[in-house]
This record gives structure tokens, C-alpha cells and sequence, in this order.
């Protein structure tokens, strides 16, 4: 007997086959359009089901599982409708809400490749929140969220009573289903890296509220200290900015999801005349490097000068945290020191933490809207001159967080948006309005008499990926190729800079070095960062990203060489890839077959560092000490603390 029919005698309504025959296609239907963008991750690529039809059992197992958790409460709802008007609408709002998370759910997907977890929505503003729904609201998707609601309604409504004999073994076969379904969901929720995201029900990763620790036995390696040991002594092309005196002001402007082939001065950059025009007081870093494709660890790296924690909390957000800092370093020197922007960025990033650091003023999207009500990104550059005028004779160091290149990228009105949310051609419009921004930024500082006293330093959180490799999805990236890892680093200043171009690798927290250095700090080493104009006894460049919850992904970049890897999951073996950056930008060669030993060697060193890194910092999470620095020095920084 079919079980949309079971069911339908189970729940004793009328209409009750044709609302769940509905609701079968409605969630079948979201199943095969997100299995269908996946094909080829699933391999089900041209005539793959004639030579291996064993894939497709993989596959259908998937398909199975993934509605697992849909079915379990589908069979709880039809049993909740059965007791009366109250308990029939409190499932009816339940099948709705269900509905519309797998819809929502489906949206993201085709997008990202991947489903949201909920530990990834955890401090996530509603601000940032609202923007990228909105781009999502389509004449198509309005359609998709009234749908389930009529789909409710004909959702048990009264009808003849079934046999009772036909009732009591309709409700044990029932039972039995929804037993095995809620198995199966709970399999799911229980372990989930043990299964790809396709594998899963959006609903079911909401339960998924942390990210299991990577285990970092399964490749062993011994690290290599001196890729982050101090940098002593300047580069020997640097060797003019030891002469004089450093009381620099700093502005740094950390460019929002902007990659380095987009921005200029790199080829495929969007005209930005403004940036352009001061190309002859520019230092171009041009292999500048994140740490990882989230905000939240980019600005750790940022203000602390480290190699953020090595898993998806930042451990560093705890107020309590007794780590030296950028603005704290400000501060020892007489300067004021401002965060401005959006308000957006959980943990790290909230008001209450960046005061405790050291920043005296927090500016947020209430007070940007007191400036305009339809405030935007050149809204920041207002703010600071407000922040100046307060004591314009006073030394600052000013952290601006521009938005508008964040997911839909969608332009500021009256501005109209030209090209659809979301597309790489919204992306690069959105670039193009940053050049405003340090236009607005060059103009304020120029008629405040401070463009020679002041540094502007633009550096990206992480880049953005659009799918091309298929595999990384777009947004963030799942994996950490060029798109998503390799970042802007523009340091602007008509004393300092003459349009260098350096091709050393550096990464963020070398950035957090460098602005507390510029601005008078006789250390040219904050934490673990050394000021990218030291010449540091290695160069490289270790990655990391949790995008995914199925597992890790690494990289490391060394000279022209970068390994990237995936950990074994899912029945998958380790996925290591080796690339030329210098030579193949695009990482379309992977070299790992052709050069064993280097890729080998490059493997070794970044699960040695991976290791020595997760142990320090599980230390800090698990210790009860964080407040004294001198025990954090030991504990995580083996007593290099400059």
C-alpha cells in the first residue's frame, strides 16, 4: 500500500492524499534540482551510470537520506493534526515552516554548493541577513514561499472516519516509517561530516550548532618554525623606511570579499580612476594572502597579528583575552582609535569586545544612520571626519568596513543596479564603487592637510569565488584556491611609497605588524605577525577554511608552488593538488603526480603546522588562564612575544 495513502488513512482528512502528494513533489522536486547542480561532484558525469551503475546506488542512498528528517515529521504531523482545530493549525504552521526551510534552503545551496549549518548563522546580524534574502525575493521564488501555505491548507482537514481495523495497522506501519526516517535524520544531525552536504536536509544542519575538531593524525608532519619566527631586520628594498621618524596616522580600509584579480592594479580590475591616480604614492604587495574565507578571522588576524584559531570559533573573541592588539598599541602611543562600520561581524567584531581591545569609538549602522538615513559605503569616510573633528590635532588609527561588495553586491540607491544580484558582473560593479570610497577617503585627508601624515592601507578579508572551480562553489569558496585566498595589499602614502611593487608572500597578520609599526611602534613583530617590510627567515603562506561541514580543507603557498588539500571524508580519500601560481594563476594543472617529493614536503609542513597550532590554541580554549599574558605567551606563543 503506497504510504501517501497510509498516511492519508492515518490522518482520517478528506483531502489529505492530495496535500501530501503535494507535498512529496514539492520536496522531491527541490531534492533533484540541488542533486542535479551537484552532478559533478557526484560523478554522474556523460555515460558514468553505463560503465559504473554503482554510483547511482551511492547516489539514491543520498537522495534517500537527505529526505529522511522531511518524512520522520510528516508522519508526526499528520498524527498532531488528528487531535482538533488547535493542534490541526499548530501543523499546519509546522508543514509551512518545514517547507519554506527546505525551499530556503535549496536557494543557498544552489549557490554556495553547500547548505548553511546552524553554528555558520550563529551571531549572524540580522542587517546582513535581511540583504542577501532580499536579492532572493523573485516573482519565481514569491511563488515557491505561497505555495507551501495553500499547500496547508488543504493539510488535514475534516473528513470521514477510516476503520478502525484499518486504522490501528495503518498507525504501526506508520510508526514503523517514521521510526526509520527519524534513524536516519538522527544519523545525519549525530555525525554529520561523516556525509556530504547533498546527503543531508537543510533542516537537519541547522542542528548542527558546532564544527567537529579536525583531526589532524591522519597526515603527520613536523613544522617548520621559522615560517613564523620574527622577522628582524628590514628588506633590503625597505631599507629607507628606517630613516626619520614613524608617527604616521593609519586608516585601514579592509575591502569586504574583494580578491586581488579584481582590484586594481591588476588587469581584469574595474576602472578606478581614483586609486589609479595614486598609483605614484602606492605600495602594491601583490601575493598577499588571508588566512581563511571568514570575516571574523580576517579581522582576528588583523587586530592580534596571529594565525587565527584553527576551528570555526574564534577563540580570540573572548573579552577576557589578555592578547597584545592593534588598537592597544595605538593607544600606548596617544592616538585615538575608531572601528567604523556596519555593525556586522559577530563575536570578534562586536561593540563591547572592540572597546575592551583598545578602540575608544565604535561606529555602527546607528550612527551611520544619523549621518544619513540611507546611509552606504562612502557614509564611512563621513564618519571618520567626525571622528577627526572631536580632536583634530590628536593622532588616530581608524579601522572602515566597507558592505557593498558582501553577497548580493548590489549597489547603494539612487545608483541602479545594472546586473543581476549575486552575478560576478554585480561583483566587480560593486569594486568599481569602492574606488568612491578612497576617493572620498584621498579628498578628506587633503583638505584636513593629513594625506602626507597619514597611511591608507586597503587590505581584503578574503576573496569571493564564482565557481571557477566547480568544486569551491561561489561566495567564500569551499575550497582555497587564488579566488578566495589571495587578497588586495595597497599601502598608500606620498612620503613613504613611490609605486612599488613587492612580490614577497605575506598574510594578515603581518598586516597588524605593519600598522602598529607605521605608526611609531619600535616592534616590527605584533604576536605572530612581522611588518611586511621586514624581511622575515621564511616566506609562506598556510590557509585553512570549515566552509564545509563534511571536512577540512588546507592550503599552504611557498615560493611559486601551492598545496592544497582535502581531508578524507565521506568514503573519499585525501584530495592533495599541487600548483604553480606563478605560472598557472588559474590552478588549472595540478602537478602533485609530476612532482611527488616537493608536494610531499609541502604536505608534511602544513599538517606539522596545523598540528602545532590546534594544540595551542585547544590549550587557550580549554584553559582557565586567558587573563594573564604572560601564561598566554607561553601557552600559545611559546614564548615569542615581542
Amino acid at each position: 500500500m503506497p504510504i501517501p495513502r497510509l498516511i492519508t488513512r492515518f490522518s482520517r482528512r478528506m483531502d489529505g492524499q492530495l496535500a501530501i502528494v503535494l507535498v512529496a513533489v514539492f520536496l522531491v522536486a527541490l531534492r533533484l534540482r540541488v542533486f542535479w547542480n551537484a552532478r559533478a561532484e557526484l560523478a554522474l558525469g556523460d555515460g558514468v551510470l553505463k560503465t559504473e551503475p554503482v554510483v547511482l546506488l551511492g547516489v539514491s542512498q543520498y537522495f534517500v537520506l537527505s529526505l529522511c528528517f522531511e518524512l520522520a515529521t510528516l508522519v508526526a504531523l499528520c498524527w498532531l493534526a488528528r487531535w482538533g482545530a488547535p493542534s490541526r493549525w499548530l501543523a499546519r504552521g509546522a508543514l509551512v515552516l518545514l517547507l519554506w526551510i527546505n525551499l530556503a534552503g535549496t536557494m543557498v545551496f544552489l549557490v554556495l554548493r553547500t547548505y548553511a549549518k546552524g553554528f555558520q548563522l550563529t551571531g549572524l546580524s540580522f542587517p546582513e541577513m535581511q540583504s542577501v534574502v532580499a536579492t532572493f525575493i523573485t516573482p519565481l521564488t514569491l511563488l515557491g514561499l505561497v505555495l507551501p501555505m495553500g499547500i496547508a491548507l488543504i493539510f488535514g482537514r475534516e473528513g470521514s472516519t477510516e476503520n478502525t481495523h484499518q486504522g490501528r495497522s495503518t498507525a504501526a506501519l506508520l510508526v514503523a516509517v517514521g521510526l526509520v526516517a527519524l534513524a536516519g535524520a538522527a544519523q545525519l544531525i549525530r555525525n554529520p561530516t561523516a556525509y556530504p552536504s547533498i546527503a543531508h536536509s537543510p533542516a537537519t544542519l541547522l542542528f548542527v550548532r558546532t564544527l567537529p575538531q579536525a583531526g589532524v593524525a591522519a597526515a603527520v608532519g613536523k613544522p617548520s618554525p621559522e615560517d613564523w619566527a620574527p622577522a628582524r631586520q628590514l628588506a633590503a628594498h625597505w631599507s629607507a623606511l628606517g630613516e626619520g621618524t614613524r608617527d604616521f596616522n593609519v586608516v585601514v580600509v579592509v575591502l569586504e570579499s574583494v580578491r586581488s584579480d579584481v582590484f586594481w592594479p591588476a588587469p581584469q580590475a574595474p576602472p578606478m580612476p581614483h586609486l589609479a591616480a595614486l598609483a605614484s604614492h602606492a605600495a602594491v604587495f601583490t601575493r598577499a594572502y588571508a588566512h581563511e574565507p571568514l570575516s571574523i578571522k580576517g579581522l582576528e588576524a588583523l587586530l592580534f597579528g596571529l594565525y587565527p584559531a584553527p576551528f570555526w570559533e574564534s577563540v580570540a573573541g573572548r573579552k577576557e583575552i589578555a592578547l597584545d592588539s592593534v588598537p592597544e598599541r595605538w593607544r600606548h602611543l596617544g592616538m585615538r582609535t575608531a572601528f567604523i562600520g556596519y555593525g556586522e561581524i559577530p563575536f570578534i567584531g562586536e561593540r563591547d569586545f572592540l572597546k575592551e581591545k583598545g578602540f575608544s569609538q565604535i561606529v555602527e549602522a546607528r550612527e551611520l544612520e544619523r549621518i544619513d538615513a540611507q546611509y552606504n559605503d562612502r557614509t564611512l569616510v563621513q564618519a571618520l571626519d567626525r571622528f577627526i573633528s572631536d580632536a583634530p590635532n590628536v593622532r588616530f588609527g581608524a579601522f572602515l568596513w566597507p558592505h557593498h561588495t558582501h553577497m548580493p553586491y548590489q549597489l547603494p540607491a539612487p545608483i541602479v543596479n545594472t546586473h543581476p544580484p549575486n552575478s560576478f558582473e554585480a561583483y566587480r560593479d560593486t569594486v568599481a564603487f569602492l574606488d568612491l570610497v578612497i576617493g572620498d577617503l584621498a579628498l578628506l585627508l587633503e583638505r584636513r592637510g593629513l594625506m602626507q601624515k597619514t597611511v591608507i592601507v586597503l587590505v581584503g578579508d578574503h576573496g569571493e569565488s564564482f565557481s571557477e572551480h566547480p568544486e569551491s562553489a561561489r561566495g567564500h569558496g569551499d575550497w582555497l584556491f587564488e579566488p578566495t585566498a589571495h587578497v588586495p595589499l595597497v599601502l598608500i602614502n606620498p612620503k613613504l611609497f613611490h609605486g612599488e611593487r613587492d612580490e614577497r608572500i605575506v598574510q594578515q597578520k603581518d598586516v597588524a605588524a605593519t600598522i602598529a609599526w607605521l605608526a611609531g611602534d619600535e616592534r616590527p613583530h605584533l604576536n605572530l605577525g612581522s611588518s611586511v617590510f621586514f624581511q622575515k627567515p621564511a616566506e609562506s603562506a598556510y590557509l585553512i577554511s570549515h566552509w564545509d561541514t563534511s571536512s577540512l580543507r588546507g592550503a599552504l603557498v611557498r615560493g611559486r608552488l601551492k598545496y592544497i588539500f582535502r581531508e578524507a571524508a565521506e568514503g573519499l580519500p585525501d584530495d592533495d593538488r599541487l600548483f604553480d601560481v606563478v605560472a598557472d594563476p588559474g590552478e588549472t594543472t595540478n602537478l602533485w603526480r609530476q612532482r611527488p617529493a616537493e608536494g610531499q614536503q609541502m604536505k608534511a609542513n602544513y599538517f606539522g603546522w596545523l598540528s602545532h597550532w590546534n594544540k595551542r590554541w585547544m590549550a587557550v580554549q580549554l584553559g582557565t588562564r586567558i587573563a594573564d599574558r604572560n601564561w598566554l605567551n607561553t601557552t600559545l606563543l611559546d614564548g615569542n612575544a615581542p
